[in-house]
């Protein structure tokens, strides 16, 4: 853990605040709630390369209609168009794959990201990974706070 924080400060997503309050919400070399210098000596530890001849792990792509759902009358009587996809669209995805899915909330270089990951045969697989919405950074740091 850096002794001293001023280093990293230029660093883009450095959170505002106190360094003993940054130094609190953080575990390193895990994670950090600064951008996170360890990430180097993390991936060397503990990351492995994908190797086709030894990783089997394989899903074909589910493909389905989206615009189920489109026209529901609640979605209608909004005033903005709507963005996000019907509730009605995303079930075929969800039940579709048939294996244990896990969405994690976490830090990365000081970012809120959402990601979403699977382990089959002992080995852990992410399947997306994305920045959070402001929502979902309001329940990360409602939850590191509890």
């Amino acid at each position: 853990m850096p002794d001293d924080l001023n280093a990293l400060r230029h660093i883009e997503g450095f959170p505002i605040g106190e360094d003993a309050d940054i130094l609190a919400l953080s575990d390193p070399p895990y994670y950090t709630a600064y951008p996170n210098p360890h990430i180097g000596e993390f991936i060397e530890k503990w990351g492995k390369p994908y190797d086709e001849a030894t990783d089997d792990y394989h899903r074909e792509p589910y493909v389905t209609n989206v615009s189920e759902g489109k026209n529901d009358p609640i979605l209608q009587r909004t005033l903005v168009p709507h963005t996000k996809v019907p509730y009605e669209a995303i079930i075929p995805f969800i039940v579709e794959y048939g294996e244990r899915r896990f969405v994690s909330l976490g830090l990365l270089r000081g970012r809120v990201i959402v990601v979403v990951h699977t382990e089959q045969a002992g080995v852990m697989h992410m399947i997306s990974a994305r920045k959070a919405t402001k929502y979902e950074q309001g329940i990360y740091f409602q939850g590191i706070a509890d």
